[in-house]
């Protein structure tokens, strides 16, 4: 194409055009390089049919692993049994506790007591659970009581 012809067809485009004819070459080269790379990878499958054919090469060789190998059976995981919510160790956490205890205090009384968790910042669930907890009451920011009974 002669530079002139080129420069009319470009004249009579929009910006969005060519931009989608740009999009289009870019699209065309990477599936064409996509298309040499299978090409390879039918080749040497090829390769590899005609050798276990022969019986130049051990099928098992390309086959993947989990294929080969007899299936293994996993063990079901069990949950670990707690005696009771996080909210039912709060409660009996602060049980007697008039003046109240911090957040901190809390978790470390319920992880002393034996609970398992496997949370990075227990003491963070502890407040969830504490806010959500209508017998608790907040007597300061990051203090907490259960509130008296009537």
């Amino acid at each position: 194409m002669s530079e002139t012809n080129f420069r009319v067809m470009l004249e009579k485009m929009d910006l969005h055009e060519i931009e989608q004819l740009k999009l289009a070459k870019e699209a065309l080269t990477w599936l064409d390089g996509r298309r040499r790379a299978l090409q390879e990878q039918i080749a040497a499958v090829d390769v590899q049919i005609e050798e276990i054919k022969a019986g130049r090469l051990d099928p098992g060789s390309v086959l993947p692993r989990s294929e080969t190998a007899a299936p293994v059976k996993t063990a079901t995981r069990q949950r670990r049994k707690q005696e009771g919510t996080l909210a039912s160790r709060v409660a009996e956490v602060l049980r007697g506790k008039e003046s109240g205890m911090g957040i901190q205090e809390i978790a470390k009384a319920i992880l002393d007591a034996g609970y398992a968790t496997k949370a990075k910042d227990f003491r963070q669930h502890v407040a969830v659970v504490l806010g959500k907890m209508d017998e608790v009451e907040r007597l300061e920011y990051g203090v907490y009581r259960l509130k008296a009974v009537p």
